[in-house]
């Protein structure tokens, strides 16, 4: 059986990598598209859904704690992040 992700630890790794765009992306009113970039290798956006239909799993409450992890790092992402799915090219 496959585990869910570990959305802690792709947190940690991509945390940081989204951070360092955050302040200028802030004071240029510049889109976070390519924070998506980032996110979608790490099936971030299917993370909700289960693993038997090739999502990741997670459950709704992992998932608020990562946004939440993910706010810290750049607010714009965490906000816009959860809405990808529905809107996904």
């Amino acid at each position: 059986m496959e585990t869910k992700l570990n959305l802690e630890k792709i947190l940690a790794e991509v945390g940081p990598k989204i951070g360092e765009q955050a302040a200028e992306r802030d004071e240029t009113d510049g889109f976070i598209g390519p924070n998506y970039d980032i996110l979608k290798p790490h099936k971030i956006f299917s993370a909700l859904v289960p693993r038997a239909y090739g999502g990741g799993g997670v459950s709704h409450s992992d998932m608020c704690e990562f946004i939440r992890g993910l706010a810290h790092h750049c607010p714009s992402t965490a906000l816009v992040a959860p809405a990808e799915p529905c809107w996904t090219r």
